[in-house]
């Protein structure tokens, strides 16, 4: 039996749901059916391959070093580049707004790509000579569709115009519901005790990568307090890992922790979970990404003018108000819930739902400015 190995996968969460796992699942169900598959990742993540007959999860030093993902690849990967960043509001002439992509030098790290070439070394001992690679940060040809993907690298990169990345159209890729496995439900259902209403926070936190997406703690706070004094038939759960969310040293009272969980099970727990919310909220990141993939009900909010690149990644059309600011305030957010969750909004059938109209007109006034502001730089 010919034996085909995917991976190691060391890049974003968030792509690994829009322009990997999918691609995967297509070709491990067509062309490769009757082959031994072996996918390599983050810890937890096999329920994103059901067709898998085996999952390596990347070891603890790899985890430790602690690199910030992009697209397929790492921040830092050779030469520091490229470099972890943040977007920071500007003005032309004074009111013309625009954002721009600053880089981040807090700290000089190994350059990542030695560490993970040497887990890929690792995994090569371990499988016979004539296994057949898919490599995410490498350059790939897909035997069924033809394409070529993946990241092109140069060899001593000095910018960013030496990385180039040609990810997976949706159209080569089979995106199907996330699920859990039997094990991820049993051990959700054991930790959530009965509990059958659920609302999921995401509280994103990130020093690094694209730290201006972060939500204020402060507000997480008033926001789980409101949604508890107004919601008291459902459990706010808290969803996200150490390093990467707010709360990883203990969420507040009545809720429940899916962040302090054993690694190789908290993305299958945390899939069970959103099975069974009603609603996900936080501000917009992969960890929005993974609850649209399983199905679940979101809010997020973010800049302006990014509401259509959501939509299209929503592959399964779920439910979702993409609210266009990146700071709302928390009393926004629990009435944006409250019309989730009641069914009023948004309407039925809707595809591209506006938030902004919904709150009326001193909303769409704001709205006509930021468009001519947009249009205009």
């Amino acid at each position: 039996m010919k034996t085909v190995f995917f991976g190691p996968f060391v890049g974003e969460f968030g792509w690994e749901l829009l322009f990997w796992q999918g691609w995967v699942k297509d070709v491990s169900r067509s062309i490769f059916k009757d082959c031994r598959k072996i996918v390599s990742s983050f810890p937890g993540r096999h329920p994103f391959y059901p067709e898998a007959d085996e999952f390596w999860p990347h070891p603890d030093w790899l985890s430790a070093k602690n690199y910030s993902q992009r697209g397929y690849i790492t921040d830092w990967w050779k030469n520091g580049l490229p470099a972890p960043n943040i977007v920071i509001r500007k003005y032309k002439w004074g009111f013309r707004r625009y954002f721009e992509s600053m880089p981040i030098v807090k700290e000089k790290k190994q350059d990542a790509s030695d560490a993970i070439r040497d887990l890929f070394d690792s995994y090569k001992k371990r499988l016979p000579e004539d296994t057949v690679y898919f490599t995410p940060f490498a350059l790939n040809k897909c035997p069924k569709y033809n394409i070529t993907f993946g990241a092109d690298i140069a060899d001593n990169p000095l910018g960013m115009s030496d990385f180039k990345t040609k990810r997976i159209d949706f159209k080569y890729q089979l995106l199907e519901k996330i699920v859990p496995t039997p094990k991820g439900e049993e051990a959700f259902l054991s930790i959530a005790k009965g509990v059958d209403k659920i609302i999921a926070v995401l509280p994103r936190k990130r020093d690094h990568r694209r730290p201006d997406k972060n939500w204020q703690r402060e507000k997480y706070d008033s926001l789980i307090a409101m949604l508890q004094q107004r919601f008291k038939d459902y459990v706010i759960a808290i969803l996200g890992e150490p390093g990467g969310a707010f709360y990883a040293e203990g969420v507040p009272e009545g809720c429940i922790d899916l962040i302090n969980l054993d690694p190789n099970l908290r993305t299958d727990i945390q899939v069970a979970a959103l099975k069974h919310a009603a609603l996900s909220i936080g501000s917009m990141s992969g960890a929005t990404i993974f609850a649209l993939a399983c199905g679940c009900p979101s809010i997020t909010f973010a800049f302006f003018g990014q509401a259509e690149l959501l939509h299209r990644q929503n592959f399964l059309g779920t439910r979702l108000i993409y609210y266009p600011e990146m700071d709302p305030e928390p009393e926004i957010i629990l009435r944006l819930a409250e019309g989730m969750i009641s069914h009023k909004i948004p309407p039925q059938d809707s595809v591209h739902w506006d938030a902004l109209d919904y709150f009326g007109t001193m909303y769409k006034f704001r709205k006509k400015i930021m468009r001519y502001l947009k249009e205009a730089v």
